[in-house]
């Protein structure tokens, strides 16, 4: 059983505006956190229209139909197994930041080669790398999002970066 300190009481009562009004105020001053909820903006505007268009690709890229695209599917969980696997046997290790920046790079260039490959098995492989690039960086950005947060305006800083799901709808959008 976990032993856990007992958490004081936040004070006094304000409205969710005003807690909202107050994550949003702690994200401006800081710029690292500001900028790691603003990094996470891009592959979710820019990677999300895969999904959408996973299944044109299946269908009329590599004529593979439904199962086609049920092994586009299961290659992507594939490699974010991969990417489990990857972060938890590396642990705390210095300089994630680096490891950020290469993933968010894998992602968009793994995508531009997925998005250019009209072979079906050089398909799925691009895919896994897409799914663990992709993994590894959200994982990423949370973790060092989170590690820099003080407790107090924790869920506040995390409910907007959960705002910044938004943008998924806007990139299907535009493609």
């Amino acid at each position: 059983f976990m032993r856990v300190p007992p958490i004081p009481s936040g004070g006094r009562k304000r409205s969710i505006v005003q807690d909202f009004a107050g994550g949003f105020r702690y994200v401006a001053t800081h710029r690292t956190e500001l900028s790691l909820l603003l990094f996470f903006l891009v592959p979710a505007f820019l990677a999300s229209p895969l999904e959408s268009l996973l299944p044109i690709f299946a269908d009329r890229i590599f004529q593979a139909g439904a199962t086609g695209l049920g092994f586009l599917r299961s290659v992507q969980g594939l490699g974010s197994l991969v990417g489990i696997v990857l972060l938890t046997s590396l642990g705390d290790f210095p300089h994630k930041g680096k490891l950020l920046f290469a993933s968010v790079f894998g992602v968009g260039l793994f995508l531009v080669f997925f998005s250019a490959s009209s072979w079906f098995s050089l398909a799925l492989v691009l895919i896994a790398f897409v799914a663990l690039s992709q993994f590894i960086f959200t994982t990423l950005n949370n973790t060092l999002l989170q590690g820099m947060i003080p407790d107090q305006v924790r869920g506040r800083v995390s409910s907007i970066r959960q705002l910044g799901r938004t943008v998924t709808p806007l990139g299907i959008i535009t493609a």
